[in-house]
């Protein structure tokens, strides 16, 4: 599959239920939120995505023969005089993942992207992480997260406080 067969489009109510449902889920276990209580976590969590989505511009990522489709978003706002690019959450659909679709989307949402500096305020992973064998709980992968990877080749940075501003 290349980004020719995707079509962006902005969300609906119900994507937005999605995007807040699969932000919350896939952040719950990331690095910095390892030891937040589930109560607290969902909570302040689900109003911090609420803020920012209410501020910011989702790109929906689907099928351009069936909108109802998705296969990922981007949740982005732009800085400044509209040249600073600030990425705070990109979610991809596993089937979807690795075929480029998101750098694609990336680029149709903001052209200079990997040519200027942008910036990122959420991490998908730190460094590494694990994947554990069901049976014998011992690690069977490691690898870096996606910004980890990314971060040179597409010139971002990382500033989590472009959230509280």
């Amino acid at each position: 599959m290349n980004s020719n067969v995707v079509t962006y489009r902005p969300p609906n109510q119900t994507d937005l239920q999605f995007v807040i449902a699969s932000w919350l889920k896939s952040t719950r276990n990331s690095d910095f939120c390892t030891y937040i209580p589930n109560p607290t976590y969902y909570k302040y969590m689900d109003h911090l995505i609420k803020t920012i989505i209410n501020r910011s511009l989702v790109t929906m990522i689907c099928d351009p023969e069936d909108l109802s489709h998705i296969y990922g978003y981007i949740v982005y706002e732009f800085l400044g005089d509209n040249t600073i690019f600030v990425l705070h959450f990109a979610y991809m659909k596993l089937p979807y993942r690795k075929l480029h679709i998101m750098e694609a989307a990336l680029t149709a949402v903001y052209p200079d992207f990997g040519k200027e500096d942008s910036f990122i305020t959420n991490l998908d992973r730190t460094n590494y992480y694990t994947i554990l064998d069901r049976v014998t709980n011992k690690p069977i992968v490691k690898r870096d997260g996606w910004f980890i990877k990314k971060r040179n080749q597409y010139k971002l940075n990382y500033n989590p406080f472009l959230l509280v501003r």
